[in-house]
């Protein structure tokens, strides 16, 4: 990944100027000149643009957010920032994801609450379910709702959530591993 390897050309050439002139980083890598001295040489290994958030289709993020000037040649004003459309565009995870809730302490009543009848009446005492919820979810990839499926691992509860049967563990989280389907048959 060109990522990693720029990272890593930037690591070797502070190590062997530190090498070279230790005084220079008060003798210590982790020092603020250390630090320094690699985000620039870092940084100027990147390709012009590199950080900008390229959009397909669209100027970049940094663009839309700066001076936004594909807008600004149309039309004169003295803020021309698309922050609105820099929002929508952005995306921390650039794959789909579908959050899913795991069975951990308070979830599993949760679940067991997203599955019952008063869920499909009552929207209201729906909407506090998914709410408490929320800090129980895991966002997992295609492939991973698609193996789940298979496996039947995977609950469906109203409002369209989905509830997680197995691969968690409150040690180590969620894993692919081993199924334990011991929630699902309580």
């Amino acid at each position: 990944m060109p990522d990693i390897q720029l990272g890593k050309d930037a690591t070797q050439e502070l190590i062997a100027e530190f090498a070279a002139r230790p005084e220079q980083f008060q003798h210590r890598l982790d020092s603020d000149a250390s630090i320094e001295y690699y985000y620039r040489a870092l940084y100027r290994r990147e390709p012009a643009g590199h950080h900008d958030y390229c959009v397909k289709d669209r100027p970049s993020l940094f663009s839309l957010l700066s001076l936004n000037g594909q807008y600004a040649q149309e039309h004169p004003y003295y803020f021309n920032q698309a922050f609105r459309l820099a929002g929508t565009l952005f995306e921390v995870f650039e794959e789909n994801t579908t959050d899913v809730v795991v069975p951990y302490k308070e979830s599993e009543a949760l679940i067991s609450g997203l599955c019952s009848e008063k869920a499909q009446r009552d929207p209201f005492y729906l909407r506090s379910l998914l709410e408490a919820a929320k800090p129980y979810t895991v966002s997992l990839y295609q492939y991973q709702i698609d193996r789940l499926n298979e496996e039947h691992s995977l609950i469906p509860l109203q409002g369209g959530a989905l509830g997680l049967s197995g691969h968690y563990s409150a040690e180590t989280g969620f894993s692919m591993g081993e199924s334990n389907l011991e929630f699902l048959w309580r």
